[in-house]
């Protein structure tokens, strides 16, 4: 998700106003949405969501969702392709 919002941070705002964060990991998302305990993660999670609040000040809407793990769905399957580049 941090990788994610780096790069939307980084790529012209006024390109797209309206972006989607998609992961397979519930707990993540549950901790980046939900004031609970972080663990040892508490400043990732305070990176996430600092970086989401600004996107939001500056008008980009980002939409966060849960996916099933990645097998079998091809457009999972060319998300870890596409991220194998980077």
């Amino acid at each position: 998700m941090e990788t994610a919002i780096d790069h939307f941070n980084s790529s012209p705002v006024d390109a797209v106003k309206n972006r989607a964060i998609l992961t397979y990991c519930k707990t993540a998302l549950s901790v980046v949405m939900n004031s609970h305990e972080f663990g040892d993660y508490h400043l990732v999670i305070d990176r996430v969501r600092l970086s989401l609040i600004q996107l939001h000040n500056i008008n980009c809407h980002i939409a966060i969702g849960w996916i099933p793990a990645h097998s079998g769905i091809y457009y999972n399957e060319q998300a870890d392709t596409l991220a194998n580049f980077f």
